[in-house]
């Protein structure tokens, strides 16, 4: 997604990313994305909906999220074990305050769980790795970029690491022990082994 209602579909073929097609949802402008069992979810940059599509492209339903904050984007999705986890900014000046969330779905309304407020934050990437969330993050008080790597108990989210990055981490991946990220700064992808 890239802040519009286009949404990409690429494949990787002879080691390039190659279009295989794109397809506009609606009007309402996304950044947050999550792919799971054929199912692509959509998180609204206004209005705090994630919009569910299936393997088509097709809307199959919104889930409307409940927030006691207004005027904030979805920046991050992810699902595990029936319990969404999802990071929220609102943005003010160059940095913002973020939120990164867990919500249980009841009907179509995601209820908040549990919630952790980063200031002067802008929130990016998120990832999970079957025992922590990890979450990119520009950190307006730290001056560089972090990616922070939280628990959740069922109950609580705690932060149990900050890891420091050259700059504002943005795309996350992890494989075994090593936690990849893209670093805006520099346009490069940057590798770090995980002591977790």
């Amino acid at each position: 997604t890239e802040y519009t209602a286009r949404v990409l579909v690429v494949d990787i073929i002879d080691n390039k990313f190659r279009k295989v097609k794109h397809s506009y949802c609606g009007s309402i402008p996304f950044h947050g994305c999550f792919y799971d069992n054929q199912r692509l979810m959509l998180g609204a940059v206004k209005g705090l909906q994630i919009s569910v599509l299936n393997s088509e492209l097709g809307l199959e339903c919104s889930l409307r999220v409940e927030s006691e904050e207004s005027d904030v984007r979805i920046k991050t999705i992810g699902v595990h074990d029936g319990i969404f986890f999802l990071g929220l900014d609102r943005p003010h000046g160059p940095v913002s305050t973020s939120w990164f969330n867990a919500y249980q779905l009841v009907g179509d309304r995601l209820v908040l769980i549990h919630s952790l407020v980063f200031e002067d934050t802008q929130i990016d990437g998120h990832v999970f790795n079957g025992q922590y969330h990890f979450v990119a993050m520009e950190s307006g008080v730290w001056d560089a970029g972090c990616i922070a790597a939280i628990a959740f108990d069922g109950t609580l989210l705690e932060v149990k690491e900050r890891i420091k990055c050259e700059s504002f981490p943005h795309g996350l991946d992890i494989r075994g022990d090593t936690l990849i990220y893209s670093s805006y700064a520099n346009s490069s992808v940057v590798k770090c082994r995980l002591a977790l």
